[in-house]
Protein backbone atom coordinates (compact mmCIF):
# COMPACT_ATOMS: atom_id res chain seq x y z
CA UNK A 1 0.00 0.00 0.00
CA UNK A 2 2.89 2.37 0.78
CA UNK A 3 4.13 1.92 -2.77
CA UNK A 4 1.04 3.62 -4.22
CA UNK A 5 0.52 6.35 -1.63
CA UNK A 6 2.35 9.14 -3.60
CA UNK A 7 0.28 8.34 -6.69
CA UNK A 8 -2.99 8.40 -4.74
CA UNK A 9 -2.01 11.68 -3.07
CA UNK A 10 -1.26 13.38 -6.39
CA UNK A 11 -4.42 12.06 -8.06
CA UNK A 12 -6.53 13.20 -5.10
CA UNK A 13 -4.98 16.66 -5.29
CA UNK A 14 -5.67 16.92 -9.02
CA UNK A 15 -9.30 15.94 -8.52
CA UNK A 16 -9.67 18.52 -5.76
CA UNK A 17 -8.05 21.25 -7.84
CA UNK A 18 -10.40 20.64 -10.78
CA UNK A 19 -13.62 20.06 -8.82
CA UNK A 20 -16.79 21.95 -9.76
CA UNK A 21 -17.60 25.32 -8.19
CA UNK A 22 -21.25 25.56 -7.11
CA UNK A 23 -23.30 28.75 -6.93
CA UNK A 24 -26.93 29.26 -5.98
CA UNK A 25 -29.37 31.82 -7.35
CA UNK A 26 -32.32 32.09 -4.98
CA UNK A 27 -35.82 32.68 -6.29
CA UNK A 28 -36.03 36.33 -5.21
CA UNK A 29 -36.70 37.86 -8.61
CA UNK A 30 -40.33 38.75 -9.39
CA UNK A 31 -40.10 41.07 -12.37
CA UNK A 32 -42.80 43.53 -13.35
CA UNK A 33 -45.54 43.07 -10.78
CA UNK A 34 -48.56 44.77 -12.34
CA UNK A 35 -50.60 41.62 -11.70
CA UNK A 36 -50.23 42.10 -7.94
CA UNK A 37 -49.76 38.41 -7.15
CA UNK A 38 -46.13 38.51 -6.02
CA UNK A 39 -43.59 35.82 -6.76
CA UNK A 40 -45.72 32.89 -7.97
CA UNK A 41 -49.05 33.13 -9.78
CA UNK A 42 -51.11 30.01 -9.17
CA UNK A 43 -49.97 26.89 -7.35
CA UNK A 44 -46.41 26.96 -6.01
CA UNK A 45 -46.19 23.19 -6.54
CA UNK A 46 -47.24 23.54 -10.17
CA UNK A 47 -45.43 26.73 -11.22
CA UNK A 48 -42.85 27.52 -8.55
CA UNK A 49 -39.11 27.72 -9.19
CA UNK A 50 -36.98 26.96 -6.14
CA UNK A 51 -33.63 28.22 -7.43
CA UNK A 52 -30.67 27.65 -9.72
CA UNK A 53 -27.45 25.82 -9.01
CA UNK A 54 -24.48 26.56 -11.26
CA UNK A 55 -21.19 24.65 -11.46
CA UNK A 56 -18.18 24.85 -13.75
CA UNK A 57 -16.08 22.01 -15.11
CA UNK A 58 -13.28 21.95 -17.65
CA UNK A 59 -15.66 22.22 -20.63
CA UNK A 60 -19.09 23.24 -19.37
CA UNK A 61 -21.10 25.60 -17.25
CA UNK A 62 -23.82 23.36 -15.79
CA UNK A 63 -27.08 25.09 -14.84
CA UNK A 64 -29.62 23.15 -12.77
CA UNK A 65 -33.10 24.75 -12.70
CA UNK A 66 -34.97 23.41 -9.67
CA UNK A 67 -38.70 23.40 -10.37
CA UNK A 68 -41.63 21.06 -9.95
CA UNK A 69 -43.15 22.30 -13.21
CA UNK A 70 -43.56 19.76 -16.00
CA UNK A 71 -45.29 20.15 -19.34
CA UNK A 72 -46.93 16.74 -19.03
CA UNK A 73 -48.75 17.72 -15.82
CA UNK A 74 -49.95 21.13 -17.02
CA UNK A 75 -53.55 21.33 -18.31
CA UNK A 76 -53.07 24.78 -19.87
CA UNK A 77 -50.54 23.77 -22.55
CA UNK A 78 -47.80 25.74 -20.82
CA UNK A 79 -44.30 24.82 -22.06
CA UNK A 80 -40.74 24.89 -20.73
CA UNK A 81 -39.12 28.25 -21.33
CA UNK A 82 -35.64 28.80 -22.77
CA UNK A 83 -32.52 29.61 -20.77
CA UNK A 84 -31.33 33.18 -21.39
CA UNK A 85 -27.65 33.98 -20.79
CA UNK A 86 -25.80 37.28 -20.44
CA UNK A 87 -22.03 37.21 -20.92
CA UNK A 88 -21.38 40.74 -19.64
CA UNK A 89 -22.94 40.62 -16.20
CA UNK A 90 -26.51 40.98 -14.99
CA UNK A 91 -28.21 44.38 -15.00
CA UNK A 92 -31.87 44.21 -13.94
CA UNK A 93 -33.96 47.34 -13.73
CA UNK A 94 -35.10 48.58 -10.33
CA UNK A 95 -34.05 47.44 -6.89
CA UNK A 96 -33.63 44.11 -5.16
CA UNK A 97 -34.86 41.73 -4.06
CA UNK A 98 -37.91 41.60 -6.35
CA UNK A 99 -36.98 44.07 -9.14
CA UNK A 100 -40.73 44.52 -9.56
CA UNK A 101 -40.32 47.15 -12.28
CA UNK A 102 -38.06 44.97 -14.45
CA UNK A 103 -39.35 43.70 -17.80
CA UNK A 104 -38.18 43.18 -21.36
CA UNK A 105 -38.17 46.91 -22.14
CA UNK A 106 -35.77 47.99 -19.43
CA UNK A 107 -33.89 44.99 -18.04
CA UNK A 108 -30.97 42.87 -19.12
CA UNK A 109 -30.12 42.33 -22.79
CA UNK A 110 -29.31 38.65 -23.33
CA UNK A 111 -26.44 37.60 -25.59
CA UNK A 112 -27.22 33.88 -25.73
CA UNK A 113 -30.26 31.64 -25.36
CA UNK A 114 -30.51 27.88 -25.05
CA UNK A 115 -33.61 26.78 -26.96
CA UNK A 116 -35.01 24.02 -24.73
CA UNK A 117 -37.26 22.43 -27.34
CA UNK A 118 -34.52 22.34 -29.99
CA UNK A 119 -31.64 21.55 -27.66
CA UNK A 120 -29.44 24.22 -29.26
CA UNK A 121 -27.63 27.38 -28.17
CA UNK A 122 -28.28 30.57 -30.19
CA UNK A 123 -26.82 34.04 -30.52
CA UNK A 124 -28.25 37.13 -32.27
CA UNK A 125 -31.89 36.20 -31.65
CA UNK A 126 -35.25 37.84 -31.01
CA UNK A 127 -37.45 36.64 -28.17
CA UNK A 128 -41.09 36.07 -27.32
CA UNK A 129 -42.77 37.45 -24.21
CA UNK A 130 -45.11 35.51 -21.96
CA UNK A 131 -48.11 37.24 -23.58
CA UNK A 132 -47.00 35.98 -27.01
CA UNK A 133 -45.80 32.52 -26.04
CA UNK A 134 -48.72 31.20 -23.98
CA UNK A 135 -52.14 30.82 -25.71
CA UNK A 136 -54.12 30.92 -22.46
CA UNK A 137 -53.04 34.46 -21.65
CA UNK A 138 -55.40 35.83 -24.28
CA UNK A 139 -58.21 33.94 -22.54
CA UNK A 140 -58.19 36.28 -19.57
CA UNK A 141 -55.89 34.31 -17.28
CA UNK A 142 -53.66 36.29 -14.92
CA UNK A 143 -49.98 35.78 -15.69
CA UNK A 144 -46.71 37.63 -15.25
CA UNK A 145 -46.53 39.97 -18.22
CA UNK A 146 -43.57 41.39 -20.11
CA UNK A 147 -41.04 38.63 -19.36
CA UNK A 148 -38.82 37.00 -21.97
CA UNK A 149 -39.59 33.29 -22.12
CA UNK A 150 -38.74 31.89 -25.58
CA UNK A 151 -36.46 32.45 -28.54
CA UNK A 152 -38.56 33.59 -31.50
CA UNK A 153 -38.60 30.88 -34.16
CA UNK A 154 -36.53 31.68 -37.22
CA UNK A 155 -34.24 34.15 -35.47
CA UNK A 156 -30.65 33.85 -34.31
CA UNK A 157 -27.63 31.78 -35.26
CA UNK A 158 -27.35 28.25 -33.92
CA UNK A 159 -23.94 27.53 -32.41
CA UNK A 160 -22.22 24.18 -33.00
CA UNK A 161 -20.55 23.95 -29.61
CA UNK A 162 -21.82 20.68 -28.08
CA UNK A 163 -24.05 22.43 -25.50
CA UNK A 164 -26.90 20.14 -24.44
CA UNK A 165 -29.83 19.82 -22.06
CA UNK A 166 -30.53 16.87 -19.75
CA UNK A 167 -34.23 16.41 -18.94
CA UNK A 168 -34.09 13.06 -17.20
CA UNK A 169 -34.91 14.52 -13.78
CA UNK A 170 -38.08 16.44 -14.68
CA UNK A 171 -40.24 17.28 -11.69
CA UNK A 172 -37.08 18.01 -9.69
CA UNK A 173 -34.76 19.95 -12.00
CA UNK A 174 -33.68 20.58 -15.59
CA UNK A 175 -29.97 20.55 -16.40
CA UNK A 176 -28.42 22.75 -19.09
CA UNK A 177 -24.78 22.17 -20.07
CA UNK A 178 -23.39 25.25 -21.81
CA UNK A 179 -20.04 24.96 -23.54
CA UNK A 180 -17.48 27.34 -22.02
CA UNK A 181 -16.20 28.08 -25.50
CA UNK A 182 -19.49 29.88 -26.23
CA UNK A 183 -19.06 32.12 -23.18
CA UNK A 184 -15.84 33.56 -24.69
CA UNK A 185 -14.07 33.74 -21.35
CA UNK A 186 -16.90 35.63 -19.62
CA UNK A 187 -16.66 35.63 -15.83
CA UNK A 188 -19.73 37.75 -14.91
CA UNK A 189 -22.73 35.80 -16.18
CA UNK A 190 -26.46 36.50 -15.95
CA UNK A 191 -29.16 33.81 -16.21
CA UNK A 192 -32.93 33.81 -16.67
CA UNK A 193 -35.53 31.03 -16.89
CA UNK A 194 -39.28 30.56 -16.60
CA UNK A 195 -42.12 28.55 -18.10
CA UNK A 196 -43.96 30.16 -21.05
CA UNK A 197 -46.64 31.74 -18.85
CA UNK A 198 -43.92 33.18 -16.58
CA UNK A 199 -46.11 32.41 -13.56
CA UNK A 200 -42.76 32.21 -11.87
CA UNK A 201 -39.49 33.41 -13.35
CA UNK A 202 -35.98 33.59 -11.99
CA UNK A 203 -32.99 35.79 -12.79
CA UNK A 204 -29.62 36.25 -11.19
CA UNK A 205 -25.85 36.36 -11.59
CA UNK A 206 -22.95 33.98 -11.12
CA UNK A 207 -19.19 34.43 -11.36
CA UNK A 208 -17.15 31.88 -13.29
CA UNK A 209 -14.01 30.77 -11.45
CA UNK A 210 -10.66 31.99 -12.75
CA UNK A 211 -7.71 29.69 -11.97
CA UNK A 212 -5.26 31.52 -9.71
CA UNK A 213 -1.55 31.46 -10.63
CA UNK A 214 -0.67 29.69 -7.40
CA UNK A 215 -3.21 26.97 -8.14
CA UNK A 216 -1.77 26.46 -11.61
CA UNK A 217 1.74 26.18 -10.17
CA UNK A 218 0.59 23.54 -7.69
CA UNK A 219 -1.25 21.70 -10.45
CA UNK A 220 1.87 21.72 -12.61
CA UNK A 221 4.00 20.57 -9.68
CA UNK A 222 1.63 17.68 -9.10
CA UNK A 223 1.88 16.56 -12.71
CA UNK A 224 5.68 16.78 -12.62
CA UNK A 225 5.78 14.82 -9.37
CA UNK A 226 3.55 12.11 -10.81
CA UNK A 227 5.77 11.82 -13.89
CA UNK A 228 8.99 11.56 -11.86
CA UNK A 229 7.46 8.96 -9.55
CA UNK A 230 6.35 6.78 -12.49
CA UNK A 231 9.89 6.96 -13.93
CA UNK A 232 11.26 5.90 -10.56
CA UNK A 233 8.92 2.90 -10.44
CA UNK A 234 9.97 1.83 -13.95
CA UNK A 235 13.68 1.94 -12.98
Amino acid sequence: MKKYFPVLFVVSFLLFATSAFAYTIADNYEGSDGHGYGDVIGSVDQYGIDGINVSFSEKYMTVDIYTGFTESNDSYNTKYGDLFISTNGWSPYGSEPGYTSDDSTNGEDWELVFDTSEGKLYSGFDYLLSTEADPYIQGGFIVRDGQEVLRKDGTGTALSDNSFVDMTSLGDYITYNISLSSLSGATDIGLKWGMTCANDTIEGAVTAPVPEPATMVLLGSGLIGLTLYRRKIKK
